[in-house]
């Protein structure tokens, strides 16, 4: 059957607490206390026909997940809180990223929040049909023509029509 320490030893080191040391596109490599692993995958909420990825930091805690005990053949599972990634307060739902966009859901208020750094875009490359208000507080510009500052030609007093803006 195999010796009981040794079956013991491999029962207890499954499940790790591990640090992201560096990555590459599709691995890290976590350190557990003293040890260190090779380069291993992360866990991907998604990884089929649908992939949600999203990249472990360096320096983030998860879960070292070891089949049999063995390191090298684990996955990394990323997502524990710790003093060098603590959680925003608050109770909205959030993804943020690490140059500080955040998109947010607050469940009380019902609204969804997206909101890129400082001098960030939101694009949106599709067809929008808006069923509801549009509030703007900035201009809104359409094939080169502003909502705010065009003018249009031919504007005579009385009932008449005006022409395009222009």
């Amino acid at each position: 059957m195999g010796d009981p320490s040794e079956i013991e030893r491999r029962a207890s080191d499954q499940i790790r607490f591990a640090v992201v040391e560096s990555l590459t596109d599709d691995r890290c490599i976590v350190r557990a206390g003293d040890l260190t692993s090779g380069p291993i995958p992360w866990f991907c909420f998604r990884a089929g026909e649908t992939i949600i990825r999203s990249r472990p930091s360096v320096g983030e805690q998860g879960l070292l997940l070891c089949p049999e005990g063995e390191m090298q053949a684990g996955v990394f599972l990323p997502g524990v809180t710790s003093d060098h990634f603590p959680l925003p307060a608050g109770d909205s739902e959030l993804v943020q990223f690490g140059d500080g966009c955040q998109i947010s859901y607050d469940p009380a208020t019902h609204v969804l929040r997206i909101a890129p750094p400082a001098g960030g875009k939101i694009q949106v490359i599709a067809d929008i049909e808006i069923d509801g208000d549009v509030q703007c507080s900035g201009d809104v510009v359409a094939g080169g023509v502003s909502l705010k500052n065009h003018i249009h030609p031919g504007v005579e007093p009385g009932p008449g029509a005006t022409g395009k803006p222009q």
